[in-house]
């Protein structure tokens, strides 16, 4: 399947062509990955609802283009879109993110020691708090950049640079010791 842009999925459901589904599922290929892998950073990744969300997020971007509404930013729409059905989410079922060995996994034999460190690194994050810890999985997770960050969840960029900048220093704080442990143990 080609590559679609934005303004052809609008533009088929303005001139009521055929494509209209093949440019949805187009933007459907190219959008939905990202907005998956931010919905599961936030929720969890066993969450139940994380596909539900997932599907709200495209109903409601299928609903506006077939009304008519042209969303000119459209993975800034996604994830706005996802961030809302999110924290709705998390209210309703008044559960913090905190499944620890659920979210970052778990390597029961220890073999691999980059392995072992990504799982403390996931861990440090679902211990920050939700607002800081969003803006951080948006940008060095999932590589949105500061402007995108701060379009997506109304904030400005100098406090989106604020939120990453904190979330870095207290994962840097909360995985000290480990560091310190390897490096001791490495020194033996």
């Amino acid at each position: 399947m080609k590559t679609i842009g934005a303004h052809t999925v609008f533009r088929a459901f303005r001139n009521r062509t055929p494509e209209i589904e093949e440019a949805f599922a187009a933007l459907y290929d190219v959008h939905a990955p990202r907005v998956y892998a931010y919905i599961r950073h936030i929720l969890g990744a066993e969450h139940e609802a994380v596909d539900d969300v997932l599907q709200h997020c495209f109903i409601g971007l299928f609903d506006r283009a077939r009304n008519g509404i042209e969303i000119h930013n459209v993975p800034a729409f996604l994830f706005r879109v996802a961030r809302n059905q999110c924290l709705n989410e998390l209210a309703r079922s008044r559960r913090y993110v905190g499944d620890v060995e659920t979210i970052a996994g778990h390597d029961p034999e220890g073999v691999y020691e980059t392995r072992e460190l990504e799982e403390h690194v996931e861990r440090a994050i679902v211990r920050l708090p939700g607002h800081i810890r969003e803006s951080l999985v948006l940008k060095d997770q999932l590589g949105f950049t500061y402007e995108e960050i701060a379009e997506m969840t109304g904030l400005s960029i100098p406090n989106v640079r604020q939120r990453v900048s904190r979330a870095r220093r207290m994962i840097r704080k909360l995985l000290a010791p480990l560091l310190l442990d390897q490096s001791r143990k490495a020194s033996l």
